[in-house]
This record gives structure tokens, C-alpha cells and sequence, in this order.
């Protein structure tokens, strides 16, 4: 028996979530989090660039248990679309990932999609409200904010009507994003949701115009998400031509199933993702899209997936190029004039200017142009006392507007121009009408928690794997349809991807009750976040082998080819013999005899192997647990071939002479 008066203690609050503790306990007294939301004092890099505040890791650690609902619920509470975010989300978070510095980032876009994708194919119920309010609020606009507004408010029990100008629900969803990046089936079953929550959808309703102010008086609270609905103009001659098409208008056109006719080659002006959503929709009508830019690819605004998907299709991109004239010949498009440029100084932006290049001009046949030049929001029919600028509303960081009970997200309120930074700026809308409904005042602490990075991690136990990116449609055949481009993951591929996540920033959980002092957690630690303190109360631990019999005892270390006298453990002096009633008297893994017996698995190759031995002697399975360290057996004399053995015969080696005397001593004792 074995007094046991040392104990770890966890200091969550220090902890960067390298799960260190969990490889090297002996007893499992650290072990992987199960739950999430887990409770963590810092936050991962990826989460902490998610504009939606998506438990990544968690979500992610229930895929690698194969806990797939419960990995989509908890995504649910921050995100409420994550069949959307998985298709065309910027995923800031991917080139954040901590697991860039040991080989490539996780592909966390390509998991969320699977996690939701998997809720569509088996039916998952989304989340029902808590609690029935009373009041009542009206969303404006149907497009990402709004519809991410009206989801947390109807979660949180509020009844809620959205409004939307369009025959249809999805607003930019629906209407500026092709069907081949965001399936139409995708985007319906995410509305649904809502239906789900009984939120109520008014088509065919335009703020000032068939809907005013006056119909809206029975609501307590108005939220505004009309996006950007007026494409900007470039200043350039023959931009009002017929064959010049705006380009959030032609991907509605196109997204609403309206015929298209463009001739042979179009240009498209503009470095945005408009600008590579249009002439990748040119490219499937039959038209050999040209995309002119004034800046280079490096300073495009689209994402860095969408310039590669160009490369992909073969669309061809002139960079440095300053569209000045459309030439036009009896009413029809026949050439575009352009200057070559050259980038200068920085402008307000961080980006350098394009100065044209005095006598650079060259032109280009083309047959129409789309201009991808920017939009904004279209203020015609709103009250003239409200305050607007140029980019749109003058709205708080949490979307109050300077006219009481009313608040604004997404485009119209911050330009963010993402689908996520627009569901998130919903969801802050959705916080501050439920603050603004109770009277509550706005909870600032001013702290924001630290972000764990690579080089506070133990790397020790982290292992190349390669990246699973998502497979394509052959670009071959992607241009010929609006087929969606990117294939999901399949269940295999999901799990491989999940298994690469290092869990940044979530503590493990500690059993207290199975820690035996043996203080391998303290000494690996990186951040120091567990000392080693006496207990107050010491415990005594042991197996006794007397209470067995000693022929079986015998038995097994006999096939394990150890004396049972032999020291397994000399930290805790645990011999042979106890191991193996230990064995006896139930313990069948490494970490229950650790427990049941003191002895320490995890410190060195030389107790875990005869450990291992005595526990194979004794006909167990052995699984490795997920976090740890499992050594492979080592051969011994009894395990050499005879192939081996003869090969080094002439060398002096005495294989069986070696054998036979060991085993002679065994029959002595």
C-alpha cells in the first residue's frame, strides 16, 4: 500500500488548452473537455477573428466524437445559418488557424458546412424559444442581417415580421450570390428556420414606398437591414449604353432564372466578389468573360478563393488596366478603350492608387460590359429627419439609430460587406432591441479575453497530418451549369479534418479524485497553470497481491515473461506481482491500475512496457485513449524470430542459452 499526499491543482485561468496534462497523466485525471460551451479564460485565434463568435474548437471536438447534432446546436447559438457561412463565409478564422505554424490551418469553412449539411440530410430540429414576449418587432429587409435579426429575436421569444421589397425571401442571399457558390435548396431549408420560430414573411413590401412608418406603429421595435441596393457608376463614357449591365442587377437577373443574352466576350470592371460572381455567371451563359482591374490580383477586394476559382475556369484577367471609353456603334457594344496604370502612393484606404500611364491607351473588343464597381444603399422614400451618410445609417456599435426604438444592421449600418459580418451585426441588432425592450442598460467590463498563440502551446504532442481541403467539380464541366462548384466533406474526411484541430484555448477537465501526486502535469505544463499541493487529507492506494492466488499471479507474469518480484514502477516501488492483481481485481487499462496501485504510466518507455506486457499476459484488448501517449510494445528475447536469431548466430548472440537460463530461474522461484 501506498500513501498518496501530493495533488495537482488547475488553474483554469492560465491554461492555453494544449491539452499537455491530459497526454501524461498516468490516471486520467486530465482528460479531452466533452461539453461545450466549455468554461476558458482565453480564447483561440480562429474564434477570435469569427465575426459571428462561433465556438470553433467546440464545434469541432463534437464532429471528432461524432456528436454531430450536438455540434450543430451549438453553432446554432451563435450562428443561425451555418449552411450559408459553410458555402460563402470570408472564414477570417482559417488564416488565423494556430496549426498554420506546424504544417497547414484547419478547414473550418468545409466543417461547418458538413456539420449543417448532415442537420439537412437527417432532419435535425433547429432551437425553440426559452420564454413568449409580448412585443412585437419588424425587420426590414430579408437579406443576411435581417434574417439573422429576426432569428435571436424569435429565439429569445419576440414575435417578429419581416418585411421585404422582393417577391422573394433571402434578399442578397437570393439575388446576388449564384446558385453554383449557394444552392437555392441550401438557402430555403435555412429559412425555414425561421418558420420553425414562427417569424411571419411580408413579400412584396418597399420601405417608403408600399410600406411607411404609419404600418409599423403596432411594433415596439424596428430594425433596418436594407443592404445595398444601388450600384455605383464608374465614371467612364457609354457606361448608360444598352449592353452595360450594373452587376448586382445582372446576378439577379441571372439568379432569378430571367433570360441573359450577352454576345461573345463581356468586360467586367471591377476587383470585388460582384465582379468574380458575374463573370464567373457570364462564363456558365456561354460568354468568354474578361475582367479588367485597376490594381493588381494582390489588391483585389474579393476573396482569395474566388480569384483562385477564376484561374480554375480559365477567365481571363487583365490587372493595371483603367477602363476609359465604351465604343459603341449603331446601338450596339463593339470595343472598350482602357489605360494601362501603374500603382502610386497609399491611399486613405491602405491600398496604393492607380495612376494611369500617360499614352498607354489599347482597346479591347467586347460585345458587353458589366460594371462591379461597388454599391450602396438607396435611401429614396425614407424620412427625411433621419441622419444618414454617404455609406448609409448612422448607427452605434450595436445598431441603435439616433431615432428611438429603432435599429439598423448589416450593409446599410457598417459596410462590412460579408455575409458573416452581416449576420453578426443582425445578431448584435437582435441584443440590443432585447435591451432596449427590458430597459436594461448596456454591460461593458471593457475586457476582452487573451488570444492563445503557437508558441504558448506544448508542441510536443502535436503530429503533422496533411490537410483535407473540399474536392471540386472538374472545371471542365462547372462552366456548363450552375451545379455547386465545392463538394462537401464525406464523414471520413470530416473526422480526419476534425482530428487535426489542436483545441487551442479549452481546458481540459479535471477529476481531482484520480490524481495520485506523481506530478507529470506540473513538470510539462507550458503555462504553468497547475501546481502540486499536499493534500489535506492523504489517501493510502494498493492492491494487495496476498488477497489472491498466487498461481495465477504467477501465471500471468510468467506469460509476461517479468518475476513477480521485479520493480515495474521504481518512483512508486509497485512490483510485478501487484500489477497483477490489480489485473485481478478488475483494472484492464493502464490508467485504472495507475489508480488503483500509484504506479506511473506515464513517465517513462520502461514502466508503461511491462505494464503493457502484463496486461497482454492477462488477455486484454488495449485501445489507446484519445490524448495519450501509448507506447508500442518492445520485442524481447521471448519475441525474436528465428529468422533474426539466426541471422546473428555467428555474431555470439546465445538466444536460447539466454532464454532457457531466465526461465530456469522462473522455476526456481
Amino acid at each position: 500500500m501506498k500513501l498518496v499526499v501530493l495533488n495537482s491543482r488547475f488553474h483554469a485561468e492560465k491554461c492555453v488548452g494544449c491539452k499537455t496534462c491530459a497526454h501524461v497523466c498516468p490516471t486520467m485525471a486530465y482528460t479531452l473537455p466533452r461539453e461545450r460551451p466549455a468554461e476558458r479564460f482565453k480564447i483561440a485565434p480562429c474564434a477570435a477573428q469569427c465575426p459571428m463568435e462561433n465556438d470553433i474548437e467546440g464545434f469541432i471536438s463534437f464532429i471528432g466524437q461524432k456528436r454531430y447534432p450536438e455540434a450543430y446546436h451549438l453553432l446554432l447559438k451563435t450562428n443561425p445559418f451555418p449552411g450559408i457561412t459553410g458555402r460563402v463565409c470570408h472564414h477570417p478564422c482559417e488564416q488565423s488557424c494556430n496549426r498554420m505554424e506546424l504544417d497547414e490551418g484547419i478547414s473550418i469553412q468545409a466543417l461547418e458546412r458538413f456539420v449543417s449539411d448532415r442537420a439537412r440530410q437527417e432532419g435535425y430540429e433547429g432551437l425553440k424559444p426559452r420564454t413568449l414576449q409580448r412585443e412585437k418587432v419588424a425587420v426590414i429587409g430579408s437579406g443576411p442581417a435581417g434574417l439573422s435579426c429576426a432569428y435571436f429575436l424569435a429565439r429569445a421569444g419576440y414575435r417578429v415580421t419581416v418585411f421585404e421589397s422582393a417577391g422573394q425571401i433571402g434578399g442578397l442571399l437570393r439575388f446576388g450570390i449564384p446558385e453554383y457558390r449557394l444552392p437555392e435548396a441550401v438557402l430555403d431549408w435555412e429559412i425555414e428556420k425561421l418558420r420553425f420560430l414562427k417569424v411571419k414573411f411580408q413579400p412584396r413590401r418597399q420601405f417608403g414606398k408600399n410600406l411607411q412608418l404609419t404600418d409599423l406603429k403596432d411594433f415596439a421595435a424596428l430594425f433596418l437591414a436594407t443592404g445595398f441596393q444601388k450600384s455605383h457608376l464608374p465614371v467612364i463614357t457609354g457606361e448608360t449604353s444598352p449592353g452595360v449591365f450594373p452587376a448586382l442587377d445582372f446576378l439577379k437577373k441571372v439568379n432569378s432564372g430571367q433570360a441573359v443574352r450577352l454576345g461573345k466576350k463581356a468586360a467586367v470592371i471591377g476587383g470585388g466578389n460582384a465582379a468574380m460572381d458575374a463573370a464567373r455567371a457570364a462564363r456558365r451563359l456561354g460568354c468568354e468573360p474578361v475582367i479588367l482591374y485597376r490594381r493588381t490580383s494582390e489588391e483585389m477586394t474579393a476573396f482569395p478563393d474566388e480569384r483562385q476559382e477564376l484561374k480554375r475556369e480559365g477567365i481571363e484577367f487583365h490587372p493595371l488596366v483603367i477602363p476609359k471609353r465604351i465604343i459603341v456603334e449603331k446601338g450596339q457594344i463593339r470595343q472598350i478603350e482602357c489605360l494601362r496604370s501603374r500603382l502610386g502612393k497609399e491611399g486613405r484606404d491602405g491600398r496604393r492608387i492607380p495612376v494611369p500611364i500617360p499614352d498607354s491607351e489599347f482597346i479591347l473588343d467586347v460585345d458587353n460590359v458589366i460594371l462591379a464597381v461597388g454599391a450602396g444603399p438607396d435611401f429614396s422614400g425614407f424620412p427625411a429627419s433621419w441622419k444618414f451618410k454617404k455609406s448609409g445609417l448612422i448607427a452605434d456599435s450595436a445598431g441603435a439609430t439616433r431615432r428611438q426604438g429603432t435599429f439598423a444592421g448589416g450593409d446599410v449600418a457598417t459596410a462590412a460587406g460579408t455575409v458573416s459580418g452581416a449576420i453578426a451585426s443582425g445578431k448584435k441588432g437582435a441584443m440590443a432591441i432585447r435591451r432596449f425592450l427590458k430597459e436594461e442598460a448596456v454591460k461593458r467590463n471593457g475586457l476582452h479575453p487573451e488570444t492563445v498563440h503557437f508558441e504558448e502551446l506544448n508542441p510536443d504532442y502535436f503530429y503533422p497530418a496533411p490537410k483535407i481541403s473540399p474536392r471540386h467539380l472538374d472545371a471542365g464541366e462547372a462552366i456548363q451549369s450552375f451545379a455547386e462548384v465545392r463538394f462537401g466533406y464525406t464523414e471520413g474526411e470530416a473526422q480526419g479534418e476534425a482530428q487535426r484541430c489542436l483545441g487551442c484555448a479549452a481546458p481540459p477537465q479535471y477529476h481531482e479524485e484520480d490524481c495520485r501526486g506523481c506530478t507529470n502535469c506540473e513538470q510539462r505544463c507550458p503555462a504553468s497553470a497547475i501546481s502540486i499541493e499536499r493534500r489535506e487529507q492523504p489517501v493510502w492506494v494498493g492492491v494487495d497481491p496476498g488477497e489472491f492466488n498466487a498461481g495465477e499471479i504467477l501465471e500471468i507474469c510468467t506469460r509476461a515473461k517479468v518475476h513477480p518480484q521485479q520493480i515495474v514502477c521504481y518512483c512508486t516501488n509497485t512490483t510485478a506481482g501487484e500489477i497483477a492483481a490489480a489485473i485481478l481485481k478488475g483494472a484492464h487499462t493502464p490508467e485504472a491500475i495507475s489508480r488503483m496501485t500509484g504506479a506511473r504510466t506515464g513517465c517513462t518507455v520502461l514502466c508503461i512496457q511491462s505494464i503493457l506486457k502484463l496486461l497482454k499476459a492477462s488477455g486484454q484488448t488495449l485501445a489507446p485513449a484519445p490524448t495519450h501517449q501509448v507506447y508500442a510494445t518492445i520485442n524481447t528475447l521471448w519475441d525474436v524470430k528465428e529468422t533474426t536469431k539466426g541471422k546473428y548466430a555467428s555474431q555470439g548472440y546465445h538466444f536460447e542459452e539466454d532464454r532457457e537460463l531466465l526461465e530456469g530461474t522462473y522455476k526456481k522461484e
